[in-house]
């Protein structure tokens, strides 16, 4: 299917990807400033509000929270209205709450501002998907996704690298009340100059019934489709409790070194991320399957975390492994091509949601479970020790080797 097939009549071919750049922008903004602040600024939020792990853990997750209870209605959200509305509303939302966050010592405005947070930032991983699914030939998503999420990546790896350097040099609240102006005034350009798709997909083979609960049932009328989901919240749940909350703090007590060198090989993750997604992507059009991909990586992903979790090896060799993490945990990505290969494209967005509904449990259990280990480990001690993040890591062991037993069982491949 050529593109000025896919998309709507009345907008020209070029005007597609202009929505599609931003919608990755967007993406890139809120990934890299949701990882960003609580890793990068994990020890000065606990200063800051005056809280320790457990209270930290349990506040980020809130974000997650909110973001898995809002991915189903937001499916539904893109199935039915404006993709161009979604965006420039996810865009203004996430950067105003981001800076409502820092700019409070009120731990129920942190709450409130972190549950906004991850009410806004719940499209913009469905919307890459769901402009994909309109835009592109199926056997070309795999491609359009990978290299659209893998730039989204980068967006981690120079925010993160950004914010360790600037709040070495500027008070860190300054920085990021600046990053956050800057997503508002992108949001304005968004508003103002970008054109908006026809939210439409070709005429699909099958009668569909457009009620809540009607798509509910086809979707979980599939039963290799909650497989596929709790494979999603395996693989996501262990790359990110590490990178995005936990990794600078294990790396830096681990390793005696300093926030921007921690900082250095935590972001290693997103530029594995950035190669991986695409090969793995390419070697999945090869192997004509999406199942041995996911195999694949979630094998490389348990071999990865045994030597985080209980190696000590020489930092140049940490920063490789660290690499290895993310390139594995790009195979994620198969899940949900899988998920949608089962199912129609006219319901893509709830297809979507609905599995990163699933996908984000695994963060929102993780990230608050790691810092309770942490917090029982050191006890009665004043501070933290090596030993205490040791044990915390030992949830990504487990929880990777949960996800490639899970791979084992899917038994779909590409058609």
């Amino acid at each position: 299917m050529e593109m000025e097939k896919c998309c709507s009549s009345s907008f020209k071919p070029f005007k597609v990807p202009l929505l599609w750049v931003f919608t990755v922008l967007f993406f890139a903004y809120q990934f890299g400033m949701r990882v960003s602040i609580p890793n990068v600024l994990n020890e000065d939020l606990q200063r800051h509000f005056a809280i320790g792990s457990k209270e930290l853990g349990a506040l980020i997750s809130t974000a997650y929270m909110t973001y898995m209870l809002m991915q189903i209605p937001v499916g539904i959200f893109i199935d039915k209205i404006s993709l161009k509305k979604i965006i420039f509303l996810s865009f203004f939302f996430t950067s105003l709450s981001l800076i409502s966050f820092v700019s409070t010592k009120s731990l129920f405005i942190a709450w409130i501002s972190q549950i906004i947070l991850g009410a806004a930032t719940a499209s913009g991983f469905a919307m890459i998907y769901k402009i994909a699914n309109i835009c592109f030939p199926r056997e070309k998503i795999a491609i359009a996704t990978s290299l659209a999420i893998s730039l989204s990546s980068l967006g981690v790896v120079g925010f993160g690298m950004m914010m360790a350097h600037l709040s070495k040099e500027f008070y860190w609240r300054d920085v990021v009340i600046v990053l956050g102006t800057i997503g508002l005034l992108f949001s304005g350009i968004l508003l103002l100059f970008v054109p908006d798709i026809e939210n439409d997909t070709e005429e699909e083979t099958y009668e569909h019934k457009s009620g809540v609960f009607d798509t509910a049932k086809i979707i979980f009328g599939k039963r290799e489709f909650l497989l596929i989901g709790f494979f999603s919240m395996m693989i996501y749940g262990t790359g990110s409790a590490f990178s995005e909350t936990w990794g600078v703090s294990f790396i830096k007590h681990i390793y005696n070194v300093d926030i921007v060198e921690a900082t250095s090989i935590v972001t290693m993750h997103f530029v594995g991320i950035v190669v991986g997604g695409p090969i793995l992507a390419y070697f999945s059009e090869i192997l004509r399957s999406y199942t041995k991909m996911m195999v694949i990586g979630s094998s490389m992903l348990f071999g990865a975390t045994i030597i985080i979790a209980f190696g000590n090896v020489h930092l140049y060799l940490l920063h490789f492994i660290v690499f290895l993490l993310g390139a594995a945990a790009s195979c994620n990505t198969f899940s949900f091509l899988e998920a949608m290969s089962l199912l129609p494209k006219k319901i893509g967005g709830s297809v979507t949601g609905t599995l990163n509904t699933m996908t984000m449990l695994g963060s929102t259990i993780m990230i608050p479970t790691i810092g309770v280990i942490i917090d029982l480990s050191r006890g009665s001690n004043v501070t933290y020790c090596a030993a205490d993040y040791h044990c915390g890591l030992l949830v990504l062991v487990v929880s990777s080797a949960v996800s490639v037993i899970a791979a084992l069982f899917v038994k779909r491949s590409l058609k």
